[in-house]
Protein backbone atom coordinates (compact mmCIF):
# COMPACT_ATOMS: atom_id res chain seq x y z
CA UNK A 1 0.00 0.00 0.00
CA UNK A 2 1.62 3.46 -1.04
CA UNK A 3 0.46 6.75 0.40
CA UNK A 4 0.69 10.28 -1.17
CA UNK A 5 4.29 10.81 0.01
CA UNK A 6 5.38 7.58 -1.53
CA UNK A 7 5.57 5.71 1.64
CA UNK A 8 4.69 1.98 1.32
CA UNK A 9 3.69 -0.88 3.48
CA UNK A 10 2.39 -4.42 2.83
CA UNK A 11 -0.23 -6.74 4.36
CA UNK A 12 -1.53 -10.27 3.53
CA UNK A 13 -4.75 -12.28 4.12
CA UNK A 14 -5.32 -16.04 4.04
CA UNK A 15 -8.71 -17.23 2.67
CA UNK A 16 -10.00 -20.71 3.74
CA UNK A 17 -12.97 -22.95 2.77
CA UNK A 18 -14.66 -25.76 4.59
CA UNK A 19 -12.51 -28.80 4.71
CA UNK A 20 -15.23 -30.98 3.04
CA UNK A 21 -18.00 -30.14 0.64
CA UNK A 22 -21.47 -30.01 2.15
CA UNK A 23 -23.34 -33.25 1.29
CA UNK A 24 -26.39 -35.19 2.45
CA UNK A 25 -27.47 -38.82 2.09
CA UNK A 26 -30.46 -40.84 3.27
CA UNK A 27 -31.41 -44.31 4.35
CA UNK A 28 -35.03 -45.21 4.81
CA UNK A 29 -37.47 -47.84 6.06
CA UNK A 30 -40.48 -48.50 3.83
CA UNK A 31 -44.05 -48.64 5.07
CA UNK A 32 -44.78 -52.13 6.39
CA UNK A 33 -48.45 -52.43 5.41
CA UNK A 34 -50.54 -50.94 2.65
CA UNK A 35 -51.85 -47.50 3.62
CA UNK A 36 -49.69 -47.52 6.72
CA UNK A 37 -47.72 -44.59 8.15
CA UNK A 38 -44.70 -46.24 9.75
CA UNK A 39 -42.06 -45.36 7.17
CA UNK A 40 -38.97 -43.41 8.25
CA UNK A 41 -35.96 -41.55 6.80
CA UNK A 42 -32.54 -41.21 8.43
CA UNK A 43 -30.58 -38.22 7.03
CA UNK A 44 -26.79 -38.07 7.29
CA UNK A 45 -25.04 -34.71 6.61
CA UNK A 46 -21.27 -34.24 6.18
CA UNK A 47 -19.03 -31.33 5.26
CA UNK A 48 -19.96 -27.70 5.15
CA UNK A 49 -20.03 -25.70 8.32
CA UNK A 50 -22.18 -26.64 11.23
CA UNK A 51 -24.83 -26.01 12.46
CA UNK A 52 -27.18 -27.29 9.80
CA UNK A 53 -30.81 -26.52 9.15
CA UNK A 54 -33.28 -28.69 7.28
CA UNK A 55 -36.32 -28.09 5.12
CA UNK A 56 -38.37 -31.12 4.03
CA UNK A 57 -41.01 -31.19 1.32
CA UNK A 58 -42.95 -34.19 0.01
CA UNK A 59 -44.47 -35.18 -3.31
CA UNK A 60 -46.09 -38.17 -5.04
CA UNK A 61 -48.47 -38.70 -2.16
CA UNK A 62 -45.93 -38.25 0.61
CA UNK A 63 -46.78 -36.16 3.65
CA UNK A 64 -44.28 -34.54 5.97
CA UNK A 65 -45.75 -35.11 9.45
CA UNK A 66 -46.69 -32.01 11.39
CA UNK A 67 -43.77 -30.56 13.33
CA UNK A 68 -41.13 -32.54 11.42
CA UNK A 69 -40.49 -30.29 8.38
CA UNK A 70 -37.29 -28.94 9.97
CA UNK A 71 -36.16 -32.18 11.60
CA UNK A 72 -33.06 -34.00 10.47
CA UNK A 73 -34.89 -37.34 10.39
CA UNK A 74 -38.51 -38.13 9.59
CA UNK A 75 -40.78 -40.77 11.17
CA UNK A 76 -44.40 -41.88 10.75
CA UNK A 77 -44.28 -41.55 6.99
CA UNK A 78 -46.70 -42.72 4.32
CA UNK A 79 -45.40 -43.78 0.95
CA UNK A 80 -44.13 -40.97 -1.31
CA UNK A 81 -41.10 -38.93 -2.32
CA UNK A 82 -39.39 -36.79 0.30
CA UNK A 83 -36.90 -34.01 -0.61
CA UNK A 84 -34.75 -32.15 1.92
CA UNK A 85 -32.65 -29.01 1.58
CA UNK A 86 -29.77 -28.80 4.05
CA UNK A 87 -28.27 -25.36 4.80
CA UNK A 88 -25.06 -24.92 6.78
CA UNK A 89 -23.87 -22.01 8.94
CA UNK A 90 -22.55 -20.19 5.86
CA UNK A 91 -25.82 -20.62 3.97
CA UNK A 92 -24.31 -23.24 1.75
CA UNK A 93 -26.95 -25.76 0.65
CA UNK A 94 -27.27 -29.30 -0.55
CA UNK A 95 -30.27 -31.55 -1.23
CA UNK A 96 -31.18 -35.21 -0.84
CA UNK A 97 -34.17 -37.35 -1.84
CA UNK A 98 -35.69 -40.51 -0.38
CA UNK A 99 -38.52 -42.58 -1.84
CA UNK A 100 -40.62 -44.46 0.72
CA UNK A 101 -42.68 -47.32 -0.70
CA UNK A 102 -45.39 -49.64 0.61
CA UNK A 103 -46.32 -53.25 -0.29
CA UNK A 104 -49.39 -54.23 -2.28
CA UNK A 105 -52.45 -54.56 -0.11
CA UNK A 106 -52.69 -57.90 1.71
CA UNK A 107 -55.88 -59.70 0.74
CA UNK A 108 -57.43 -62.96 1.85
CA UNK A 109 -60.14 -64.80 -0.04
CA UNK A 110 -61.88 -68.16 0.26
CA UNK A 111 -60.90 -70.01 -2.90
CA UNK A 112 -62.30 -73.46 -2.15
CA UNK A 113 -65.13 -74.67 0.02
CA UNK A 114 -66.83 -77.99 0.70
CA UNK A 115 -70.16 -77.94 2.49
CA UNK A 116 -71.27 -80.58 4.97
CA UNK A 117 -72.80 -83.57 3.20
CA UNK A 118 -75.19 -84.70 5.95
CA UNK A 119 -77.26 -82.87 8.51
CA UNK A 120 -75.20 -82.22 11.67
CA UNK A 121 -72.18 -83.70 9.90
CA UNK A 122 -68.62 -82.36 10.20
CA UNK A 123 -66.97 -83.08 6.85
CA UNK A 124 -66.88 -79.50 5.55
CA UNK A 125 -63.71 -77.64 4.61
CA UNK A 126 -62.58 -74.17 3.53
CA UNK A 127 -59.35 -72.92 1.92
CA UNK A 128 -58.04 -69.35 2.13
CA UNK A 129 -55.59 -67.84 -0.39
CA UNK A 130 -53.50 -64.76 0.47
CA UNK A 131 -52.04 -62.26 -2.01
CA UNK A 132 -50.08 -59.03 -1.62
CA UNK A 133 -48.42 -57.99 1.59
CA UNK A 134 -45.07 -59.55 2.36
CA UNK A 135 -44.73 -63.35 2.36
CA UNK A 136 -44.55 -65.64 4.27
CA UNK A 137 -48.11 -65.89 5.54
CA UNK A 138 -49.57 -67.45 8.65
CA UNK A 139 -53.22 -68.38 9.25
CA UNK A 140 -55.56 -68.54 12.22
CA UNK A 141 -59.20 -69.66 11.96
CA UNK A 142 -61.74 -68.77 14.61
CA UNK A 143 -62.01 -72.47 15.51
CA UNK A 144 -58.29 -72.59 16.33
CA UNK A 145 -56.94 -74.23 13.17
CA UNK A 146 -53.73 -72.64 11.87
CA UNK A 147 -53.46 -73.89 8.30
CA UNK A 148 -54.64 -72.54 4.97
CA UNK A 149 -57.29 -75.25 4.65
CA UNK A 150 -59.54 -75.79 7.64
CA UNK A 151 -61.11 -79.27 7.73
CA UNK A 152 -63.64 -81.23 9.76
CA UNK A 153 -66.05 -78.32 9.76
CA UNK A 154 -69.69 -78.49 10.75
CA UNK A 155 -72.24 -76.00 9.48
CA UNK A 156 -71.44 -72.45 10.56
CA UNK A 157 -69.51 -69.27 9.86
CA UNK A 158 -65.72 -69.48 9.91
CA UNK A 159 -63.39 -66.45 9.85
CA UNK A 160 -59.68 -66.71 9.12
CA UNK A 161 -57.03 -64.08 9.83
CA UNK A 162 -54.00 -64.05 7.51
CA UNK A 163 -50.82 -62.41 8.86
CA UNK A 164 -47.82 -61.58 6.64
CA UNK A 165 -44.12 -61.22 7.49
CA UNK A 166 -44.68 -57.59 8.62
CA UNK A 167 -47.63 -58.53 10.88
CA UNK A 168 -50.11 -57.01 8.44
CA UNK A 169 -53.46 -58.79 8.58
CA UNK A 170 -56.42 -59.55 6.37
CA UNK A 171 -59.52 -61.61 7.02
CA UNK A 172 -61.89 -63.78 5.02
CA UNK A 173 -65.09 -65.59 5.95
CA UNK A 174 -66.53 -68.90 4.80
CA UNK A 175 -70.11 -69.93 5.47
CA UNK A 176 -70.36 -73.72 5.57
CA UNK A 177 -73.84 -75.04 4.95
CA UNK A 178 -75.46 -78.40 5.53
CA UNK A 179 -78.41 -80.15 3.88
CA UNK A 180 -81.77 -78.80 4.91
CA UNK A 181 -83.49 -81.35 7.12
CA UNK A 182 -87.20 -81.64 7.77
CA UNK A 183 -88.79 -84.18 10.05
CA UNK A 184 -91.99 -86.12 10.68
CA UNK A 185 -93.56 -86.67 14.06
CA UNK A 186 -95.69 -89.52 12.80
CA UNK A 187 -97.91 -92.02 14.59
CA UNK A 188 -99.71 -95.08 13.26
CA UNK A 189 -101.21 -98.26 14.68
CA UNK A 190 -101.27 -101.69 13.07
CA UNK A 191 -104.54 -103.52 13.55
CA UNK A 192 -102.96 -106.99 13.58
CA UNK A 193 -101.00 -106.68 16.83
CA UNK A 194 -103.24 -104.05 18.45
CA UNK A 195 -104.81 -104.92 21.81
CA UNK A 196 -107.76 -102.96 23.15
CA UNK A 197 -106.97 -104.06 26.69
CA UNK A 198 -103.71 -102.11 26.72
CA UNK A 199 -104.41 -99.62 23.91
CA UNK A 200 -101.02 -100.67 22.57
CA UNK A 201 -99.64 -103.01 19.93
CA UNK A 202 -97.92 -106.22 20.94
CA UNK A 203 -94.19 -106.49 20.30
CA UNK A 204 -94.01 -110.26 19.79
CA UNK A 205 -91.66 -110.01 16.81
CA UNK A 206 -89.17 -108.01 18.86
CA UNK A 207 -89.48 -110.22 21.93
CA UNK A 208 -88.67 -113.31 19.83
CA UNK A 209 -85.81 -111.65 17.97
CA UNK A 210 -87.48 -111.80 14.56
CA UNK A 211 -87.34 -108.16 13.47
CA UNK A 212 -84.52 -107.77 10.92
CA UNK A 213 -81.81 -105.20 11.52
CA UNK A 214 -82.17 -103.97 7.94
CA UNK A 215 -85.46 -102.69 6.58
CA UNK A 216 -87.33 -105.51 4.77
CA UNK A 217 -88.83 -103.51 1.91
CA UNK A 218 -85.70 -103.76 -0.24
CA UNK A 219 -85.71 -107.57 -0.01
CA UNK A 220 -88.02 -110.24 -1.41
CA UNK A 221 -90.91 -110.66 -1.29
CA UNK A 222 -91.61 -107.04 -0.35
CA UNK A 223 -89.32 -105.41 -2.91
CA UNK A 224 -91.79 -106.51 -5.61
CA UNK A 225 -94.47 -104.21 -4.17
CA UNK A 226 -92.51 -101.45 -2.40
CA UNK A 227 -90.39 -99.08 -4.49
CA UNK A 228 -87.74 -96.94 -2.86
CA UNK A 229 -87.51 -93.43 -4.30
CA UNK A 230 -84.60 -91.01 -3.65
CA UNK A 231 -83.65 -93.34 -0.81
CA UNK A 232 -80.29 -94.81 -1.87
CA UNK A 233 -79.07 -96.22 1.43
CA UNK A 234 -80.94 -99.15 2.94
CA UNK A 235 -82.02 -98.21 6.46
CA UNK A 236 -80.30 -100.26 9.13
CA UNK A 237 -80.83 -100.24 12.89
CA UNK A 238 -77.91 -98.39 14.47
CA UNK A 239 -77.51 -100.77 17.40
CA UNK A 240 -79.83 -103.76 17.16
CA UNK A 241 -78.96 -105.03 20.60
CA UNK A 242 -79.81 -101.75 22.30
CA UNK A 243 -82.79 -100.77 20.16
CA UNK A 244 -84.51 -104.15 20.35
CA UNK A 245 -83.80 -104.43 24.08
CA UNK A 246 -86.24 -101.60 24.86
CA UNK A 247 -89.51 -102.79 26.41
CA UNK A 248 -92.73 -101.06 27.39
CA UNK A 249 -94.61 -98.46 25.33
CA UNK A 250 -91.52 -97.63 23.27
CA UNK A 251 -90.66 -101.21 22.33
CA UNK A 252 -90.30 -101.74 18.58
CA UNK A 253 -93.16 -103.56 16.83
CA UNK A 254 -91.97 -103.68 13.21
CA UNK A 255 -90.72 -101.71 10.22
CA UNK A 256 -93.04 -99.35 8.32
CA UNK A 257 -92.64 -97.64 4.95
CA UNK A 258 -93.07 -93.86 4.51
CA UNK A 259 -93.85 -92.13 1.23
CA UNK A 260 -93.84 -88.39 0.52
CA UNK A 261 -96.03 -87.69 -2.50
CA UNK A 262 -96.08 -84.66 -4.74
CA UNK A 263 -98.29 -81.82 -3.49
CA UNK A 264 -99.90 -81.40 -6.93
CA UNK A 265 -100.11 -85.09 -7.85
CA UNK A 266 -100.87 -87.44 -4.98
CA UNK A 267 -100.05 -90.49 -7.09
CA UNK A 268 -96.44 -89.39 -7.60
CA UNK A 269 -94.04 -90.66 -4.93
CA UNK A 270 -91.12 -88.23 -4.54
CA UNK A 271 -89.29 -89.67 -1.52
CA UNK A 272 -89.41 -92.77 0.68
CA UNK A 273 -87.96 -93.88 4.00
CA UNK A 274 -88.25 -97.01 6.09
CA UNK A 275 -88.61 -96.54 9.83
CA UNK A 276 -89.56 -98.34 13.04
CA UNK A 277 -92.93 -98.19 14.80
CA UNK A 278 -93.22 -98.46 18.57
CA UNK A 279 -96.00 -100.10 20.57
CA UNK A 280 -97.71 -96.75 21.19
CA UNK A 281 -97.62 -95.91 17.49
CA UNK A 282 -94.70 -93.50 17.45
CA UNK A 283 -92.64 -93.85 14.28
CA UNK A 284 -88.93 -93.46 14.96
CA UNK A 285 -85.66 -93.54 13.07
CA UNK A 286 -83.16 -96.39 13.11
CA UNK A 287 -81.80 -95.34 16.50
CA UNK A 288 -85.17 -96.27 17.99
CA UNK A 289 -85.68 -92.80 19.44
CA UNK A 290 -85.38 -89.91 16.96
CA UNK A 291 -88.10 -88.69 14.62
CA UNK A 292 -87.80 -89.63 10.96
CA UNK A 293 -86.12 -86.90 8.95
CA UNK A 294 -85.48 -86.15 5.29
CA UNK A 295 -82.70 -84.08 3.76
CA UNK A 296 -82.36 -81.99 0.61
CA UNK A 297 -85.99 -82.27 -0.48
CA UNK A 298 -87.10 -80.40 -3.58
CA UNK A 299 -90.08 -79.02 -1.67
CA UNK A 300 -91.42 -78.93 1.88
CA UNK A 301 -95.07 -79.73 1.09
CA UNK A 302 -96.18 -83.30 0.50
CA UNK A 303 -98.94 -85.81 1.00
CA UNK A 304 -97.72 -88.25 3.67
CA UNK A 305 -98.33 -92.00 3.22
CA UNK A 306 -97.68 -94.74 5.79
CA UNK A 307 -97.57 -98.34 4.59
CA UNK A 308 -96.80 -101.74 6.08
CA UNK A 309 -95.82 -105.03 4.53
CA UNK A 310 -99.08 -106.86 5.38
CA UNK A 311 -101.44 -104.01 6.34
CA UNK A 312 -103.19 -101.56 4.02
CA UNK A 313 -101.62 -98.10 3.88
CA UNK A 314 -103.09 -94.69 4.65
CA UNK A 315 -102.47 -91.18 3.29
CA UNK A 316 -103.16 -87.68 4.56
CA UNK A 317 -106.14 -86.04 2.90
CA UNK A 318 -104.28 -82.73 2.85
CA UNK A 319 -100.81 -81.58 1.93
CA UNK A 320 -98.53 -81.35 4.95
CA UNK A 321 -95.82 -78.71 5.35
CA UNK A 322 -92.61 -80.27 6.58
CA UNK A 323 -90.58 -78.42 9.21
CA UNK A 324 -87.19 -78.77 10.82
CA UNK A 325 -88.80 -79.16 14.24
CA UNK A 326 -91.06 -81.93 12.94
CA UNK A 327 -94.52 -82.03 11.40
CA UNK A 328 -97.16 -83.93 13.33
CA UNK A 329 -99.05 -86.61 11.38
CA UNK A 330 -101.13 -88.65 13.81
CA UNK A 331 -103.14 -91.41 12.17
CA UNK A 332 -104.03 -93.08 15.48
CA UNK A 333 -106.84 -90.93 16.91
CA UNK A 334 -108.87 -89.58 14.01
CA UNK A 335 -107.33 -86.10 14.26
CA UNK A 336 -105.56 -86.37 10.90
CA UNK A 337 -107.91 -86.22 7.90
CA UNK A 338 -107.36 -89.34 5.79
CA UNK A 339 -107.65 -89.70 2.05
CA UNK A 340 -110.44 -91.98 0.83
CA UNK A 341 -112.17 -92.52 -2.49
CA UNK A 342 -115.68 -92.10 -1.16
CA UNK A 343 -117.89 -93.29 -4.03
CA UNK A 344 -115.24 -92.79 -6.72
CA UNK A 345 -113.03 -95.83 -6.31
CA UNK A 346 -111.78 -96.71 -9.82
CA UNK A 347 -112.57 -100.41 -9.35
CA UNK A 348 -115.50 -100.50 -6.91
CA UNK A 349 -117.35 -97.64 -8.55
CA UNK A 350 -120.21 -95.57 -7.07
CA UNK A 351 -121.96 -98.50 -5.41
CA UNK A 352 -119.38 -98.57 -2.62
CA UNK A 353 -118.74 -95.61 -0.33
CA UNK A 354 -115.31 -95.76 1.33
CA UNK A 355 -115.76 -92.63 3.40
CA UNK A 356 -114.19 -93.22 6.81
CA UNK A 357 -112.74 -96.59 5.76
CA UNK A 358 -109.13 -95.62 5.13
CA UNK A 359 -108.37 -97.35 8.43
CA UNK A 360 -110.14 -99.58 10.89
CA UNK A 361 -111.65 -98.00 13.99
CA UNK A 362 -110.34 -100.44 16.56
CA UNK A 363 -111.74 -98.48 19.52
CA UNK A 364 -114.53 -95.92 19.83
CA UNK A 365 -114.52 -95.38 23.59
CA UNK A 366 -113.16 -93.93 25.74
CA UNK A 367 -111.26 -92.47 22.78
CA UNK A 368 -111.17 -93.17 19.07
CA UNK A 369 -108.32 -95.40 18.00
CA UNK A 370 -107.62 -95.95 14.31
CA UNK A 371 -105.34 -98.62 12.85
CA UNK A 372 -104.21 -99.87 9.45
CA UNK A 373 -106.32 -102.79 8.17
CA UNK A 374 -104.43 -106.07 8.53
CA UNK A 375 -104.49 -108.94 6.03
CA UNK A 376 -102.71 -107.74 2.87
CA UNK A 377 -100.25 -110.61 3.00
CA UNK A 378 -99.37 -110.40 -0.70
CA UNK A 379 -99.00 -106.59 -0.62
CA UNK A 380 -101.37 -106.07 -3.56
CA UNK A 381 -103.26 -103.17 -1.94
CA UNK A 382 -106.34 -105.12 -0.93
CA UNK A 383 -107.43 -107.87 1.47
CA UNK A 384 -108.98 -110.94 -0.16
CA UNK A 385 -109.87 -114.31 1.31
CA UNK A 386 -110.83 -116.49 -1.65
CA UNK A 387 -108.77 -117.29 -4.75
CA UNK A 388 -107.48 -116.01 -7.05
CA UNK A 389 -104.96 -113.44 -5.77
CA UNK A 390 -106.03 -114.13 -2.22
CA UNK A 391 -104.03 -113.45 0.91
CA UNK A 392 -104.67 -116.77 2.66
CA UNK A 393 -102.60 -118.47 -0.04
CA UNK A 394 -99.56 -116.58 1.24
CA UNK A 395 -100.19 -118.01 4.68
CA UNK A 396 -100.42 -121.51 3.24
CA UNK A 397 -97.26 -120.98 1.21
CA UNK A 398 -95.34 -119.77 4.27
CA UNK A 399 -96.40 -122.87 6.21
CA UNK A 400 -95.82 -125.44 3.47
CA UNK A 401 -92.38 -124.10 2.53
CA UNK A 402 -91.09 -123.77 6.08
CA UNK A 403 -87.84 -125.74 6.29
CA UNK A 404 -89.01 -127.88 9.22
CA UNK A 405 -92.28 -128.87 7.53
CA UNK A 406 -90.74 -131.80 5.69
CA UNK A 407 -94.09 -133.49 5.04
CA UNK A 408 -95.71 -130.28 3.74
CA UNK A 409 -98.59 -130.36 6.22
CA UNK A 410 -101.01 -127.40 6.16
CA UNK A 411 -101.55 -127.92 9.88
CA UNK A 412 -97.86 -127.42 10.67
CA UNK A 413 -97.69 -125.44 13.93
CA UNK A 414 -94.05 -124.34 14.04
CA UNK A 415 -93.74 -121.75 11.27
CA UNK A 416 -91.93 -119.21 13.41
CA UNK A 417 -90.16 -116.14 12.11
CA UNK A 418 -90.65 -112.97 10.11
CA UNK A 419 -93.23 -113.79 7.44
CA UNK A 420 -95.74 -111.90 5.32
CA UNK A 421 -98.47 -114.38 6.30
CA UNK A 422 -98.13 -113.46 9.96
CA UNK A 423 -100.89 -110.86 9.77
CA UNK A 424 -101.18 -110.33 13.53
CA UNK A 425 -97.37 -110.08 13.92
CA UNK A 426 -97.31 -112.81 16.54
CA UNK A 427 -94.08 -114.34 15.24
CA UNK A 428 -95.92 -117.43 14.01
CA UNK A 429 -97.71 -118.17 10.74
CA UNK A 430 -100.53 -120.65 11.19
CA UNK A 431 -102.90 -121.84 8.48
CA UNK A 432 -105.28 -124.14 10.33
CA UNK A 433 -107.36 -123.40 13.43
CA UNK A 434 -107.14 -122.61 16.23
CA UNK A 435 -105.39 -119.21 16.48
CA UNK A 436 -104.64 -119.23 12.77
CA UNK A 437 -103.91 -116.29 10.48
CA UNK A 438 -106.27 -117.54 7.79
CA UNK A 439 -109.26 -117.05 10.11
CA UNK A 440 -108.13 -113.51 10.84
CA UNK A 441 -108.36 -112.66 7.15
CA UNK A 442 -111.74 -114.34 6.91
CA UNK A 443 -113.04 -112.29 9.85
CA UNK A 444 -111.64 -109.15 8.28
CA UNK A 445 -113.58 -109.84 5.10
CA UNK A 446 -116.82 -110.96 6.74
CA UNK A 447 -117.07 -107.98 9.09
CA UNK A 448 -115.80 -105.28 6.73
CA UNK A 449 -118.53 -102.56 6.78
CA UNK A 450 -119.14 -102.68 3.02
CA UNK A 451 -119.56 -106.46 2.98
CA UNK A 452 -123.20 -106.14 4.03
CA UNK A 453 -124.05 -109.76 3.16
CA UNK A 454 -120.94 -111.13 4.88
CA UNK A 455 -119.70 -113.07 1.89
CA UNK A 456 -116.26 -114.70 2.12
CA UNK A 457 -115.85 -114.04 -1.58
CA UNK A 458 -116.09 -110.26 -1.02
CA UNK A 459 -113.48 -108.66 -3.23
CA UNK A 460 -113.59 -104.95 -2.48
CA UNK A 461 -111.60 -104.35 0.68
CA UNK A 462 -109.30 -101.92 -1.07
CA UNK A 463 -106.43 -99.83 0.22
CA UNK A 464 -107.42 -96.15 0.06
CA UNK A 465 -104.35 -94.91 -1.76
CA UNK A 466 -104.44 -93.27 -5.20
Amino acid sequence: VTDSHGCTTTASATLTEPENVLSASTTHVDVLCKNGNNGSIDLTVTGGTQAYTYSWVASAGGVVPAGQANNQDLNGLVDGIYNVTVTDAHSCTTTATATVTEPDILTASITAQTNVTTYLGSDGSATVTATGGTPEYSYLWNNGQSVATATGLSAGTYTVTVTDAHSCTATATAVITQPVQVCLLAKVLLQGPYETSTHLMRDDLRAQGFIPGKEPYSALPYSLKFTRVADPVRETVVDSTAVFAVTGDDAIVDWVFIELRDKTNNTLVKYTRSALVQRDGDIVDVDGVSPVCFQNLSDIQFYVVLRHRNHLGVMTANVKTMTTQGTLVNFTNGSEPEFNYGTTHPLAGPTKNYTGLSQSTVESTPAIRRALWYGDANSDHKVKYEAPDDDQSIILDNVLTKSGNTSFQSGYDFCLGYYAGDVDLSGKVKYEAPHDDRSLILYQILYYPLNTTQQSIFNELYEQLP
